[in-house]
C-alpha cells in the first residue's frame, strides 16, 4: 500500500480510535458509564472503517479491536473488574498497531517532523518563547517548594514547560472543584520539574488530568491466588492510568506548599509513573534517567 494512503485510512483513524479509548477509560473510572458506552461506540464506528479498506491486510487488526470494543460494551455496566483488564488489553494493542504503522511511514521517509505532527515542534518553542505571568510567578513561589532552589536558567526552562503541559493536557476538576490557573499552573509545574535537563516528550500517553477537592474514594480489584476477584473501596490522594489519565487530590497538592522536606508529593509521585510507562506502556520500574536524552548546558550567563 502506498504510504500516504496508509497514513490516511490507518494511522489517521487508528489515532482517533486510541484518544476515544483513553476518552473512556478515563470517564469509565469518574463512574460517567453512559459516556464512556458512548466514546466506545464511536471508536467502533472507526475501526469499521477500516475493515471496510480494500487492503486486506488492514482487515485483521481492525477486526480484532471491533472484537475488544464488543467485550467492553457488554461488561462496562456489570463487571468493573473484568472492564478494566479489557481497557488494559485494549489500550496495548492499540499502541501496538499504531508502532507498527508508524514504522512502516517511517520507512517510507513520512516522519512526524516532515508530515503528521509538523506544527509540534514549532508550536511548543512558540510556548516555551512565551514571557510567564508574574502572577504565575506568585503561585509557584507559594505553591512549589522546589522552584524556590531553582536559578534563573532552569526557572526559564520550568516556565517553558509549564507552558506546554497547560496547552497539551486536558484538566478536569471533580466532585465540584473547579479548576483555577492557580490549580492547573501548580499541577503543571510540579510535573515540569521531571522534564529539567532534558529533551522532553512531555508525557506522550497522558491525555488527562482530573482533580478532586480531596482525598477520594476508588474502586480496587485484587485477584487472589485461587482467581478470586475481590472488589474494595479505597481512599486515594492519587494514581496514574496506564490509558492516559492522572487523578490528583487538590489538598494533598497543597499540603505540599509549606513543606519541601517530610510530604509525600502526590503530583511527583503519580507523574514519576507516566515517566515510568512512556517506554513499555507500564509501570515496571525500568525507566532510567540514563534513557533520557539530557539537553546540553553551557556556562552560566
Amino acid at each position: 500500500m502506498h504510504s500516504l494512503s496508509l497514513l490516511k485510512i490507518y494511522f489517521i483513524p487508528m489515532t482517533e480510535t486510541r484518544q476515544l479509548v483513553f476518552d473512556a477509560d478515563r470517564l469509565f473510572h469518574l463512574g460517567r458509564i453512559r459516556e464512556a458506552k458512548h466514546k466506545l461506540a464511536q471508536a467502533e464506528d472507526f475501526m469499521r472503517r477500516v475493515g471496510e479498506a480494500e487492503d486486506h491486510s488492514l482487515r485483521k487488526p481492525a477486526k480484532e479491536l471491533i472484537l475488544l470494543l464488543d467485550a467492553l460494551l457488554l461488561t462496562i455496566d456489570q463487571a468493573p473488574a473484568d472492564t478494566r483488564e479489557k481497557f488494559q488489553l485494549l489500550g496495548d494493542r492499540l499502541n501496538l498497531m499504531l508502532l507498527k504503522g508508524d514504522l512502516v511511514l517511517r520507512g517510507a521517509g513520512i516522519t512526524e517532523s516532515k508530515l503528521m505532527f509538523g506544527f509540534r515542534r514549532d508550536r511548543r518553542k512558540r510556548l516555551r518563547s512565551r514571557p510567564f505571568p508574574k502572577e504565575w510567578s506568585a503561585v509557584l513561589q507559594k505553591n512549589v517548594p522546589f522552584y524556590r532552589l531553582l536559578d534563573g536558567r532552569d526557572r526559564t526552562e520550568l516556565h517553558g514547560h509549564t507552558f506546554v503541559l497547560l496547552a497539551e493536557k486536558h484538566f478536569e476538576g471533580c466532585d465540584g472543584l473547579i479548576l483555577t490557573d492557580q490549580i492547573n499552573t501548580t499541577i503543571a509545574a510540579q510535573a515540569g520539574i521531571l522534564l529539567l535537563h532534558c529533551k522532553p516528550g512531555y508525557y506522550p500517553h497522558l491525555r488527562s488530568i482530573v482533580v478532586y477537592p480531596h482525598a477520594y474514594l476508588a474502586r480496587r480489584a485484587r485477584v487472589h491466588a485461587a482467581k478470586v476477584v475481590h472488589e474494595a473501596t479505597e481512599v486515594r490522594n492519587g494514581e496514574a492510568w496506564s490509558l492516559g489519565t492522572v487523578v490528583l487530590s487538590w489538598e494533598d497538592i497543597e499540603a505540599v506548599a509549606s513543606r519541601a522536606h517530610g510530604y509525600r508529593n502526590v503530583v511527583l509521585h503519580e507523574f514519576a509513573y507516566q515517566l515510568d510507562m512512556e517506554n513499555s506502556g507500564v509501570a515496571d520500574g525500568h525507566r532510567c534517567c540514563r534513557d533520557v536524552p539530557c539537553a546540553p548546558r553551557g556556562p552560566a550567563s
